[in-house]
């Protein structure tokens, strides 16, 4: 059984040697990792050339997030993936937590680890949002913190049958897993955090998303709903209520966040 990681990156030089040290120093190590250079030109390209030859490295022009993960998933060779964003870090037993995780519950399609939050601001770590361990389908989703992220997730490989939307580069990451429940998988949440998700830079895709980025986010959530009609969920109207709080609940966010001029609240 094989776990590959995958690492988009575009313009994260600070913090790319904290993110790939991180990997380095697992207690088990990865059987791949894929980084994809998405076009930098802040030296990243670069310091990935000269970090270790050991990584699956590809570059490409400036194409999006969603086409970075897309291509990792698509040379990847693991059974099982999982997703890193490059500001962020991994816990050093990440690795061997997923690898146990799968082996105990063989059956199992998409884990979803907690996770801890840096706020670099005020220098505190938060544990805000964790699950107990439980499994959520999505009519249950909204029960579920943090349902929306993919760096918090392993996944085996098979059961994706829809990739990232290319060209989204904003809640790209809810709309695949939205895609995920879809096509009939679950979340089981394991009470084990695996990585620390980092609130500070400032030239992140996060920070530097637009009222008309925000609309796009909306409108390709939306879109979701045409093809709820077609699946064979039980409760058709149920499912599309629960989309549209989930679709309603993300959006309001983003949107409170713009307001607040970019100033991420604890609460969220």
């Amino acid at each position: 059984m094989r776990i590959s990681l995958i690492v988009p990156v575009y313009n994260e030089l600070p913090f790319l040697k904290r993110c790939f040290d991180s990997i380095e120093n697992q207690t088990r190590k990865f059987d791949e990792v894929i980084v994809i250079d998405d076009g930098s030109t802040d030296g990243s390209s670069d310091f990935i050339d000269k970090y270790d030859k050991k990584f699956i490295i590809r570059h490409i022009r400036n194409l999006g997030v969603s086409y970075a993960r897309n291509l990792g998933m698509e040379i990847s060779s693991g059974e099982y993936i999982t997703f890193l964003d490059s500001d962020d870090e991994l816990l050093n037993n990440a690795c061997e937590n997923m690898y146990n995780t799968i082996i105990k519950y063989p059956d199992d399609n998409v884990f979803q680890f907690n996770h801890l939050r840096y706020y670099a601001k005020i220098n505190k770590i938060s544990h805000k949002n964790d699950n107990s361990e439980g499994y959520f389908d999505l009519l249950h989703a909204t029960e579920c913190n943090s349902w929306w992220g993919v760096w918090n997730k392993i996944i085996r490989k098979e059961a994706i049958k829809k990739g990232f939307r290319n060209g989204l580069n904003y809640g790209e990451d809810g709309l695949f897993n939205i895609d995920l429940f879809l096509s009939g998988s679950i979340i089981h949440t394991i009470n084990i955090p695996s990585v620390v998700h980092h609130f500070e830079n400032k030239s992140s895709l996060s920070h530097l998303k637009t009222h008309e980025d925000i609309r796009k986010q909306f409108h390709a959530y939306i879109s979701v709903l045409d093809s709820v009609i077609d699946t064979s969920w039980h409760d058709t109207c149920g499912l599309i209520k629960i989309i549209n709080e989930l679709c309603e609940n993300k959006v309001m966010k983003e949107l409170n966040y713009e307001k607040n001029k970019g100033k991420r609240l604890l609460c969220h």
